[in-house]
């Protein structure tokens, strides 16, 4: 079974020196934000080494690497990262980055979650039934939001009229 890296981008280029081309799933996320497109023609100068990404939600991503369809995983959510790593799929898991959560509203509704945290702003999207568009796409923003949820309210409200899954990447859902 090939072993995959979760790691940054400055990995040796001798441990791929064989075939000279790395393949990486990373999340829609961290393409959207044009860093690879930045740093990849630097790295290939300097290593020698072709990285090919494909952009896809974290779950996504995860399954790519269990299928061994990717050389090294760049994605976003620790907790099934880690499982990914004790159910023998990847051999290393090393934090890069972070991410911010942010909600995006309205500015017609903007003013009502003025001083509130995460929390508070869960709490007034279900009281008022405000329209929520999830990305429900298994990425690590995706589960970041559902335990939010959980923690909020016990449950994810899926079957709530005012929410919505998209299944889309981060531009598309916003």
């Amino acid at each position: 079974m090939k072993k995959i890296f979760f790691v940054s981008l400055a990995l040796s280029a001798s441990l791929f020196a064989a075939d000279n081309d790395l393949v990486m799933a990373t999340t829609t996320s961290t393409d959207n934000t044009g860093l690879l497109d930045a740093i990849h023609p630097v790295y290939k100068a300097e290593t020698g080494v072709d990285v090919k990404w494909t952009a896809v939600g974290t779950g996504a991503a995860l399954k790519l690497g269990e299928n061994c369809d990717a050389d090294i995983l760049f994605v976003h959510s620790p907790k099934v990262e880690k499982e990914f790593v004790e159910k023998g799929f990847g051999v290393d898991r090393t934090p890069v980055m972070y991410n911010d959560f942010i909600l995006i509203a309205d500015k017609s509704i903007a003013p009502k979650f003025k001083g509130k945290d995460l929390k508070g702003s869960f709490e007034l999207i279900k009281a008022e039934k405000i329209k929520f568009f999830s990305r429900g796409d298994k990425s690590g923003t995706d589960n970041k939001e559902k335990g939010i949820w959980k923690k909020v309210d016990g449950a994810v409200p899926e079957n709530e009229a005012w929410y919505n899954q998209t299944g889309q990447g981060m531009i598309a859902t916003i």
